[in-house]
């Protein structure tokens, strides 16, 4: 009845291979989490009022490979994707 609705989405993704080779061991992005906020409120009967929010937790993602010396596993790279929020006015005709 308020126009209101909200939705939470987490996700885990697992270690995806990324890169292969015959001379070196394979590089792959080690697992991590996301965490996502969507809000939509209905303002007016042609109003809607929209939240989103991406990336919450904001994980480091990491770039793994075996070592060479079989003595175990290396990071290759690090980095964050970095969060983002935004909002938007949808009018309906």
């Amino acid at each position: 009845d308020l126009g209101t609705t909200a939705s939470l989405f987490f996700n885990i993704y697992g270690k995806r291979l990324e890169k292969t080779s015959r001379i070196a061991p394979s590089v792959f992005e080690d697992s991590f989490a996301s965490l996502d906020f969507r809000l939509s409120q209905r303002l007016t009967e042609n109003w809607t009022m929209k939240i989103s929010a991406k990336n919450l937790l904001d994980p480091s993602v990491e770039r793994i490979q075996d070592q060479p010396d079989g003595s175990g596993v290396g990071t290759v790279s690090s980095h964050r994707k970095g969060r983002s929020v935004g909002i938007s006015f949808n009018y309906d005709f």
